[in-house]
């Protein structure tokens, strides 16, 4: 192999660092089912909306998040990280509390919100969202993941 095409291996920052805040595939999933289903006229990531929804209905107020089973500690598939415990213990941890203000805040706001793990098949995500658009006043969630 030429000297040119070697590849180094990636660092554990390096790699951490790629991992993406919006325009994950699991978002990019979830729009491409709701546009399929007919669910139209969201916003994608809106930074005046507290939290930046990854799908926004700001005129019914309906706020979804995609939560990944890692990041947000899913209790049916979170496997918590030998190397370097405490800093992943902490990072997840907080990662929860920031979800669970972030979605008391919207609540008193008037907000429906919907947290889906990455993990629902996503004809459960599309009845997460239509159930929760016909019913955008409810002060509880649907489909949360124990927030």
């Amino acid at each position: 192999m030429p000297l040119g095409n070697a590849r180094r291996k990636l660092t554990r920052g390096e790699i951490m660092a790629r991992i993406r805040s919006k325009e994950t595939g699991p978002e990019i999933a979830l729009r491409k089912v709701l546009w399929a289903a007919g669910l139209r006229g969201y916003r994608k990531n809106p930074g005046n909306v507290l939290g930046k929804p990854d799908v926004c209905w700001k005129g019914r107020k309906v706020a979804v998040f995609v939560d990944s089973c890692f990041w947000h500690r899913c209790p049916a598939h979170y496997v918590a990280p030998k190397t370097n415990a405490p800093f992943w213990e902490a990072k997840t941890r907080r990662n929860r509390e920031r979800d669970r203000e972030v979605s008391g805040k919207l609540r008193e706001r008037g907000w429906l919100v919907i947290r889906l793990w990455t993990h629902l098949p996503t004809g459960g995500m599309v009845r997460a969202v239509r159930l929760g658009l016909a019913r955008n006043r409810r002060e509880h969630s649907v489909a949360d993941p124990g927030l």
